[in-house]
């Protein structure tokens, strides 16, 4: 139970204004606002965004949405059911969106500005992540107004077993869904629904605390060879990287109906102790959710959390941030008012990719013989499902040729009694028939492919395997991730015309200046906002969370 805090009673008093959002800041007034998020874990910037970009955006994600999504029609409610939307919470696809106006929106000065304030960071060690919007369609217009879109049938309805399936192989957390929540179909727009009301956390806290090494190989093994790498990023954190603040942009005024985030104030603050308290549901896989149909302790957890959770509610150009150990989640859309926003990571480059590679002390993070026998269980976690059934896919796929070869050697010799190659063809194709209908992938095998790819990845020896699979040394090479990551980056960008928009600032918070730190390290063996390469004090950039 989350006996330390209740919010509940300071809903109205606390955190609400007049006019019904929750308390905002002016860009300007920083210090009051960085008050409020060490006190509450979150806090909401007001005019981030003019009105013109906020109606840009809006127009950017439905030409986005329509392109994709064949017959859909922002101005024809009867259509949205052809929104294709990735798992049950609106969002656009599985990887990120390098719309030049959306890229252009993760490189707002006024945005990087007050990030810098958040994270007590310098301008030019602000860095943000890649990732994609939502909508949230109305679903509570005229019934006429959908025009012939069907009810939901039964089989629609939000299910455990879906939610499930989801969140095995999804990049983002995603909650279960208990049967009292359920939504009704009694009107066709809850046909349109995004799911249940819920929280959830998007890192392990128990690793976040830990500083748990397996969340840095992890982190190291992700090659960005695809935009969806940008999103794999998001979980991998520990306290060692300093802090992450996650962001929602807001693009259309958004009331307590129009669905959208829910904030459990406070809960960063009894991390830690929350971790102890709930030390059962811990689990090995980079976020936390709650089994609450199946599990009577989980749901009792998280309808604590949700007691306590408050609906962030946002005029149309405002940015919501929490620290990312801030309990947070969502709930469905019940107006006639779409929601539209966009999801965005910032945290300190330096602490991300170059002090624990640089650092001297445990940061480091030596591997113990004690470790050896379970020292890459995240990264065989974090790829486990989706990574099992692409190497089924394959293996199928290579029965299935095999399977014509051999049918093509009977089909080319006279089947004889006694001939040895024409009845070990018919073995051979036999077997490949039995074997498509039931692969088996070891993982040992998706381990060994695994850390083959991570010693390719990392030229230098920073990641030696021996026969057995266990480590000779480690050591987290987060220059050579960077490297990869912008890369990638750069291409995405000019595929889509968006390098074109790109400014000094962008180029900084995106990590594609990874020369000049290179440069930087290698001239001055400091970075110039005052970093130390020994990875021990950096004044005013050292962060204890």
């Amino acid at each position: 139970m989350m006996e330390e805090f209740d919010a509940s009673s300071q809903h109205e008093t606390e955190f609400y204004d007049s006019c019904g959002y929750v308390v905002s800041f002016d860009v300007h007034d920083e210090e009051s606002a960085v008050l409020f998020y060490e006190k509450y874990g979150f806090v909401v910037f007001r005019d981030v965004y003019s009105s013109k970009e906020c109606e840009d955006t809006r127009c950017a994600m439905w030409d986005i949405v329509e392109e994709a999504n064949e017959g859909l029609l922002r101005d024809e409610p009867s259509t949205w059911i052809s929104y294709n939307q990735t798992g049950k919470y609106g969002l656009s696809s599985r990887g990120p969106c390098f719309h030049p106006q959306l890229v252009n929106n993760r490189q707002s000065p006024k945005l990087i500005s007050i990030l810098s304030k958040i994270l007590d960071v310098p301008l030019n060690d602000v860095m943000v992540s890649h990732d994609r919007f939502t909508i949230y369609r109305a679903t509570q217009l005229k019934p006429e107004e959908y025009g012939s879109l069907q009810i939901a049938p039964a089989s629609n309805k939000i299910s455990i077993k879906d939610n499930n399936e989801i969140a095995a192989d999804a990049d983002f957390p995603v909650s279960c869904t208990d049967t009292h929540t359920m939504v009704s179909t009694s009107h066709p727009g809850d046909a349109l629904l995004t799911g249940r009301r819920n929280v959830h956390l998007d890192l392990n806290p128990w690793w976040w605390h830990e500083g748990n090494r397996d969340v840095l190989i992890g982190a190291d093994a992700i090659k960005y060879d695809t935009p969806e790498d940008f999103v794999k990023e998001n979980n991998l954190v520990i306290n060692k990287m300093g802090p992450h603040v996650q962001c929602v942009m807001n693009f259309n005024n958004n009331h307590i109906n129009d669905g959208g985030t829910l904030i459990v104030p406070c809960s960063h603050n009894y991390s830690k102790q929350w971790c102890i308290n709930n030390k059962n549901m811990k689990k090995m896989r980079p976020f936390v959710t709650f089994n609450s149909e199946n599990n009577i302790n989980e749901n009792n957890i998280e309808n604590d959390l949700l007691n306590n959770a408050i609906r962030i509610t946002m005029r149309e150009g405002s940015v919501l941030m929490w620290h990312q150990t801030v309990f947070h989640g969502t709930q469905p859309n019940r107006s006639g008012t779409c929601r539209l926003a966009q999801f965005l990571k910032s945290f300190s480059k330096y602490n991300t990719f170059i002090k624990i590679e640089n650092s001297k002390d445990d940061n480091a993070i030596p591997i113990t013989d004690e470790d050896k026998q379970s020292n890459i269980s995240t990264v065989l976690k974090i790829k486990s499902k989706s990574r099992i059934k692409k190497e089924q896919q394959r293996e199928r796929r290579r029965l299935r040729e095999l399977a014509a070869t051999t049918t093509g050697v009977l089909s080319k010799h006279n089947v004889e009694n006694g001939n040895e190659k024409n009845m070990s063809a018919l073995t051979a194709h036999t077997s490949c028939i039995e074997g498509i209908s039931n692969i088996e992938i070891s993982p040992n095998k998706i381990e060994k492919d695994i850390i083959h790819n991570m010693n390719k990845v990392n030229k230098v020896d920073n990641c030696i395997f021996d026969a057995e699979n266990r480590y000779k040394s480690w050591q987290y090479n987060g220059l050579s991730r960077l490297l990869r990551r912008s890369r990638c980056l750069q291409t995405e960008l000019e595929n889509t015309g968006a390098i074109d928009i790109v400014t000094p600032l962008g180029k900084s918070v995106f990590g594609l200046d990874i020369d000049d730190i290179q440069d930087t390290l290698i001239s001055d063996n400091s970075l110039s906002s005052g970093y130390e390469t020994d990875g021990c004090k950096v004044g005013h950039l050292q962060h204890d969370i």
